[in-house]
């Protein structure tokens, strides 16, 4: 069974649309779970609501991510089961096929993808400091995005968000609440996905491709404040697998992607 899990308040319920059709149409998904915040249920407001209300960024800094992810794995889906947790804000122009064959090549059951910035940039001290990852390899390497995580169902998959879900729950890591004595480096910080991208970086998992078009065009990312690396990735012979538009015109973004690929083949002749 390969399912598709996505999020979206009243705000981005378009956008959520588009994302489960697609995914069932063009992703190859057999089964779309389409999470609200009404469906997150009274244990999750019970533990995180007061959390939530005060802390409209991310609807309490998208704390909500671990959590139903962790409840699709426990409740919603069978061990063997693919779960592909993605943003609304993306539409699916090929299959998740491809995705799980390079899982299953890498004998990982959980298929993270990165972007070119460096860590010490997106994620505040404290999270380092807490989670003991302060070496290089944490504050040196490429962050982790949390916007597109591939899960097969399994008690280390179940035991590594359970581990991701109790991190979260410790407001003062993914809030934006920090000493900015420590943080003169900091760009912006990035909550669940910071931590996501320390516990992956701590378990040693190998990391893969953007799946997106910014891992076509990795330069996008390029400011004059970011510290960057730009990777090649033998793991990730997949094509792009969704095309992320967020609050924007969908259609004028996939005009926008044609006119820069076409851009990008004249160059490259």
């Amino acid at each position: 069974m390969k399912i598709l899990l996505n999020y979206a308040d009243i705000n981005f319920r378009k956008q959520q649309k588009l994302n489960s059709k697609t995914g069932l149409n063009v992703g190859g998904f057999d089964k779309v779970i389409e999470f609200n915040p009404e469906l997150l249920g009274d244990e999750f407001y019970k533990e995180h609501g007061s959390f939530v209300a005060n802390n409209k960024k991310g609807a309490g800094y998208w704390i909500w991510k671990p959590y139903l992810i962790l409840k699709t794995l426990l409740e919603y889906s069978n061990e063997g089961d693919y779960i592909f947790y993605c943003d609304s804000g993306a539409m699916f122009i090929n299959s998740v096929e491809y995705l799980i064959e390079a899982l299953e090549k890498s004998n990982q059951e959980i298929l993270l993808t990165e972007i070119p910035l460096l860590e010490y940039q997106w994620t505040k001290k404290e999270c380092f400091i807490e989670l003991g990852c302060e070496g290089d390899e944490y504050k040196n390497t490429n962050q982790i995005q949390g916007g597109f995580i591939l899960i097969k169902n399994s008690r280390n998959t179940i035991r590594f968000f359970e581990n991701f879900m109790n991190v979260c729950s410790n407001y003062k890591l993914i809030s934006d609440v920090m000493d900015e004595n420590i943080n003169k480096d900091l760009l912006s910080h990035r909550h669940d996905q910071s931590l996501l991208s320390l516990l992956a970086k701590r378990e040693k998992l190998e990391v893969f491709r953007d799946i997106s078009q910014y891992g076509i065009r990795p330069w996008q990312y390029i400011k004059p404040d970011r510290d960057y690396c730009i990777r090649k990735y033998p793991n990730s012979t997949y094509p792009q697998i969704v095309n992320l538009f967020r609050r924007d015109n969908w259609r004028k973004v996939l005009v926008k992607e044609k006119i820069k690929d076409l851009i990008g083949a004249r160059l490259r002749y």
